[in-house]
């Protein structure tokens, strides 16, 4: 069996995965602050391991892979982390920065190590789930935003593993600082923890998950939504995908709007694209298909290029 760990900026999961692609029990959920806060979060990281296989009656030695997805860069070692941007301590240092939780975890567990972007991994799951062949570019939008490409079956990494980071373009002239250390990126302004600022602002009192199915035809909230857009419209534009998977907990919120989304995304691409557009797929409401992928990268590693 597969161990796969799917760590957001938010909850880190972990559940272990059979040679059939379907989980062999539930996952569990743990903060992902208690890496943050952690003096050592290697350390942090296996201790949420052994509590796991602890609950699910399962020892150390019966997992044959650990497979970690990220929100972050990964050097193209697979081993390596080269930025965390949303995983920051109280004192604005990264938690993650040029960090090998291959090895670390490795030393620990005897067991080989295998670490991903997470949204490559969400990628390998959709990719199976809806039968994606040809191009397939995806976004998903949850506490930062994330974007992946496949391009006949491999999953582009880049030369050094830094491809795809397009949420930390400069492109919205917007000056405030975003945890990579630049300001004004794309993501100060259309991840979920922007969206997050805005209710307080706009909606105090009501929580963030509703807002959409409240207040989705409010200016604030279509402003929001077309800030979302830019990223999957860069997408459709540099590479004329087939499909374009649209996810993350923002998208994936009751009431998003879902056609006003599509029809930003098409104003906001290139005209030829308006004019032939791709498939639009939603993502599902899965909370482990992180977890899932990571396994799926680990059977096949050869699906990155």
């Amino acid at each position: 069996m597969i161990l796969g760990i799917d760590m957001g900026g938010t909850n880190t999961r972990i559940g272990l995965v059979g040679d059939n692609m379907q989980l062999a029990g539930p996952c569990s959920i743990y903060a992902s602050r208690e890496l943050v806060c952690a003096d050592d979060p290697a350390d942090a990281l296996w201790e949420m391991i052994l509590d796991y296989l602890s609950g699910a009656g399962t020892q150390p030695e019966a997992v044959e892979k650990i497979s970690v997805g990220v929100p972050s860069c990964v050097c193209s070692d697979l081993r390596t982390i080269f930025c965390a941007p949303n995983l920051i301590r109280s004192d604005g240092t990264l938690v993650f920065d040029h960090f090998n939780l291959a090895d670390a975890l490795e030393k620990r567990s005897k067991r080989p190590v295998l670490v991903n972007r997470d949204v490559n991994n969400l990628l390998c799951y959709d990719l199976e789930k809806h039968h994606l062949q040809g191009i397939t570019a995806a976004c998903y939008i949850g506490t930062g935003v994330g974007a992946a490409v496949s391009i006949g079956g491999k999953i582009l990494l880049g030369r050094d593993g830094l491809a795809m980071e397009i949420g930390h373009l400069s492109l919205l002239q917007g000056d405030r600082p975003c945890g990579c250390g630049k300001k004004g990126c794309i993501e100060t302004e259309a991840a979920g923890s922007r969206f997050q600022q805005l209710c307080k602002e706009h909606y105090p009192g009501e929580a963030w998950e509703k807002i959409f199915q409240e207040h989705a035809t409010d200016t604030i909230v279509r402003e929001y939504v077309r800030s979302c857009a830019y990223l999957p419209a860069m997408l459709a534009t540099i590479f004329n995908p087939s499909a374009l998977v649209l996810g993350g907990g923002v998208v994936e919120a009751d009431g998003f709007p879902k056609s006003f989304f599509e029809e930003a995304i098409l104003d906001l691409a290139a005209t030829t694209i308006r004019t032939k557009p791709p498939r639009f797929v939603y993502a599902d409401h899965l909370p482990e298909r992180g977890v899932i992928g990571a396994a799926m990268f680990a059977m096949s590693p050869g699906i990155i290029a």
